[in-house]
């Protein structure tokens, strides 16, 4: 694109058809391709200083490849066949098929947890049938292909690096019930999902409503429910903001503009919003 005459270019760098998100990593843009006639797709890379595709692997399944995540070091793909890694600087660029233990993978409670000690990914999934005595979650090790696997007493949803149980903000891994919590619960007669996090003070922007029953019952929820949004800080008090009743209001979106933090919803009638106070937050 050339900014001086406000005109751009258009070029093919790979062919066939992208049917993932496409991930920076480094100086290269991954994405997987399919291509007409062949069963499988291949992971291509293209480099923004050579504007050549490479292909780093190929004969991956067929699936959906709609989830992905990725770190200054590492792009994956998530799908319930397995994931697919690309890491520079390990020089790892691979398909990962599931262990049998890993579950299938859980992807509406929100992303991957982060471990802030040392930057790994782990992945809620499923463990068992819903119908059957071992049915539970647990969370696998993203980048990794050995299975490792931590069991957990329910669904967590999740930010990024905070998790929730029920109406609990645990602390550490999501997998551990905690013995103290940073806002505690009222009779776990509410549902609290988080929706954005503050990378500088850890404040969470959250949805309440009230509700009694599992996390993923609460996501099946079809009709319109009174929902309040606010921002817990770190410090035990809480910030009110909006109530509405909304159709599926964890599907709320967010973004900041000119310093202020709006939501959208499709049922709102305006976009609510507030003005962030401090820097980063």
């Amino acid at each position: 694109m050339d900014p001086l005459t406000l005109t751009y270019r258009a070029e093919v760098l790979a062919p066939g058809t992208c049917v993932s998100p496409l991930l920076p990593n480094g100086d290269r843009v991954y994405g997987l391709m399919a291509n007409a006639g062949q069963e499988t797709l291949t992971l291509v890379s293209v480099s923004s200083a050579t504007a050549s595709p490479n292909e780093c692997v190929s004969g991956i399944p067929k699936a959906d490849w709609s989830q992905a995540v990725a770190t200054p070091h590492e792009a994956i793909l998530v799908s319930s066949v397995g994931q697919v890694v690309a890491n520079s600087r390990r020089n790892i660029f691979a398909f990962l098929p599931w262990a049998e233990s890993a579950g299938q993978p859980v992807t509406e409670f929100g992303p991957p947890h982060c471990d802030e000690s040392d930057g790994r990914l782990w992945l809620q999934t499923q463990i068992g049938q819903e119908s059957k005595e071992e049915f539970g979650y647990g969370y696998v090790l993203l980048g990794h292909g050995g299975g490792e696997l931590h069991k957990a007493t329910g669904a967590r949803h999740h930010t990024g690096k905070s998790s929730i149980k029920v109406e609990q903000r645990l602390l550490g891994s999501p997998w551990n019930d905690p013995e103290k919590v940073q806002f505690g619960a009222h009779d776990n007669d509410e549902a609290v999902v988080p929706l954005l996090e503050s990378v500088a003070h850890g404040d969470l922007l959250v949805l309440r409503a009230n509700y009694v029953g599992s996390a993923s019952g609460f996501l099946q929820i079809e009709e319109s429910i009174p929902t309040r949004f606010q921002i817990h800080r770190q410090q035990p008090d809480s910030q009110g903001f909006h109530v509405a009743k909304l159709h599926k209001p964890w599907e709320a979106t967010t973004f900041i503009f000119r310093g202020q933090l709006f939501l959208y919803h499709p049922d709102f009638k305006y976009l609510p919003g507030w003005t962030i106070q401090g820097n980063g937050q």
